[in-house]
């Protein structure tokens, strides 16, 4: 059986973006571009992200192509809960752009994923 190993791009891809990040993170809400394993969170706090602020950041990860090329995937944590994956401890608040003539592989969630199309058409 072989192993799979993870290979950690989120240090490398946030320097990259640091000031978009800027723009978007705050003492109580940060960014990861994908999720680990962590321990359940002791409270939940409310949120408020805006997709305007988002969207740039999105744009620079698809047009860069580090981990997907032409697509985007963001996540989002608190670090109200003490862990570095959901906003809760049964939902995620992500974001992702895939460009035109693009697409992604399917992957699935153990929380909840409610799926938003923001803009665009077709296929």
């Amino acid at each position: 059986m072989q192993l799979v190993e993870r290979i950690d791009l989120q240090t490398e891809l946030k320097n990259k973006v640091k000031d978009i990040l800027k723009e978007i993170e705050n003492e109580d809400l940060k960014v990861v571009i994908f999720m680990e394993h962590t321990s359940p969170p002791k409270k939940v706090q409310p949120k408020l992200i805006k997709f305007s602020k988002v969207l740039p950041l999105l744009e620079m990860v698809a047009e860069e192509g580090t981990i997907e090329k032409g697509v985007a995937k963001v996540m989002f944590y608190s670090t109200s809960t003490e862990r570095n994956r959901g906003l809760t401890p049964t939902m995620m608040a992500g974001f992702q752009l895939i460009k035109p003539r693009h697409s992604t592989k399917p992957h699935s969630h153990n929380m909840a994923s409610i799926y938003l199309v923001v803009k665009g058409r077709g296929y």
